[in-house]
């Protein structure tokens, strides 16, 4: 190749790299951006991409679909994406019950951020690695009352320890050695060249006599984000609120569909995102989530991987609802005629906590909250809209600014077929900067959970 500009022609050195790109995308790679842009808008998006058995210098490659609205087939533009692993540095990993991670570690390379939460009500449970060559694997206890991920304390403190490869190798934990609670692995490559390995965990329970609440809980320590638990029949829904990188609100949904047939000390799926293009939502994988149960009792441990970040914290039980003058309106509410946002709502006979779930002018999952106070009966109450701290970020006090106003009367029955209970609502919501936009609603609200039953 020749360079023709400038007064002499040059030559130039090319690397030229090709591969082949899928359209059907990768279940490792994920993007969250906006819901819809306006015409010839700038946006900014989030794109994390699990490498896991990657190796340091090797290059992966994407592409990232822009369509014009959600019907659309063909995207009207696509952004080259190229990855490249520059270093080994460790990052956590959370092992979940039935997931299998992969690593690729270099000769005599050791990893010591592998963690794993073992609920109460554990009766037995295995970790098997694999690996191409010679490996060191030891199980070690987090120190006691430990909140946030670290790092595996010491070989000193192991509860086990196998070595194996190439093939597999286990460690089995049974009975009186099943010890409830978060453990780390310390994994350890003796293999004179990068190879790759992986790890799996498996969990067998107990049965539970207690089931979770449906409830709210929030981390004592880290107050001003927490989880919303729900319940539909036999599934659960929670919905995490949180904020993003800049402190604004956002939040994500995990369903544990039939947790409470099976009743589960531990259960995990997919975090979810919900966008919103002015009149529908849409929903998004951007991670796992992990619910750790501990035996009788409202605490639990929320573990989560976001967005290529793992983090992992205690929840306890805030509140628990009860009947307000004979009926239950406690649950998730939406609109029948525009599903895709909505509100929690607890009630007891001197509280009412509602927080509305919803969007802001680029289709971005926000959430405002009303103040607590006592059952507003149907009268107009001022919301506000918080400031916090990412989940990965140190914890700071939150703030909040009023901003918009709700109304919602409940029903003395339901209205709507299919509904066990139904109300009116009238949402104006102007969202304050850093965000923008104004999401407004009105009509029929309906409870997509279930009631508890009431004493006369």
């Amino acid at each position: 190749m020749q360079n023709f500009r400038g007064a002499n022609p040059i030559s130039d050195a090319v690397e030229l790299t090709f591969g082949a790109l899928s359209d059907r995308g990768e279940q490792n790679a994920r993007v969250a951006g906006p819901g819809s842009v306006p015409r010839l808008g700038a946006f900014t998006a989030d794109l994390s991409w699990e490498l896991g058995g990657s190796r340091v210098g090797e290059e992966f490659a994407g592409l990232l679909d822009i369509r014009a609205d959600r019907a659309s087939t063909k995207p009207i533009g696509r952004v080259l994406v190229r990855v490249k692993r520059t270093d080994g540095a460790e990052q956590p990993v959370l092992l979940a019950p039935g997931r299998t991670e992969r690593f690729a570690l270099a000769p005599n390379q050791t990893l010591q951020r592998i963690a794993l939460e073992v609920p109460s009500n554990a009766r037995e449970f295995v970790i098997t690695a694999n690996g191409d060559g010679p490996f060191d694997l030891a199980l070690i206890p987090a120190p006691a009352n430990e909140a946030a991920l670290t790092q595996a304390p010491g070989l000193a403190n192991a509860a086990a320890r196998t070595a194996g490869g190439p093939g597999a190798a286990t460690i089995k934990r049974s009975g009186t050695a099943v010890q409830p609670g978060r453990y780390y692995l310390q994994f350890t490559s003796n293999a004179g060249v990068v190879g790759q390995y992986s790890l799996t965990y498996a969990l067998a329970e107990n049965a539970l006599t207690s089931t979770l609440a449906p409830e709210l809980y929030y981390n004592p320590a880290r107050p001003g984000h927490g989880l919303i638990i729900t319940r539909a029949r036999n599934d659960a829904q929670i919905i995490w609120y949180t904020y993003d990188d800049a402190g604004a609100p956002t939040w994500y949904w995990l369903l544990p569909d039939g947790y409470y047939a099976t009743n589960p000390g531990s259960f995990s799926g997919p975090l979810l995102r919900f966008t919103w293009d002015g009149s529908t939502a849409t929903m998004q994988d951007v991670g796992r989530a992990t619910v750790t149960r501990a035996l009788g009792t409202n605490l639990l441990t929320w573990s989560w991987t976001l967005l290529g970040q793992s983090g992992s914290e205690p929840m306890a039980l805030l509140d628990r609802s009860r009947c307000v003058n004979g009926s239950d309106q406690t649950g998730a509410w939406y609109n029948p005629a525009q599903p895709g946002w909505g509100a929690s709502v607890h009630r007891t006979p001197s509280l009412e906590f509602i927080s509305f779930f919803i969007y802001d002018a680029l289709g971005q999952p926000r959430w405002l909250l009303a103040p607590d106070g006592g059952p507003s009966n149907g009268a107009k109450v001022p919301l506000s809209q918080l400031s916090g701290f990412c989940p990965s970020c140190a914890a700071r006090a939150t703030t909040r600014a009023t901003t918009g106003s709700y109304e919602l009367p409940f029903d003395a029955t339901s209205r709507l077929a299919g509904a066990e209970a139904t109300g009116r609502i009238k949402l104006d919501a102007p969202l304050l900067p850093p965000l923008s936009g104004r999401f407004t609603g009105s009509g029929d609200f309906a409870l997509l959970t279930g009631k508890k039953p009431c004493s006369p």
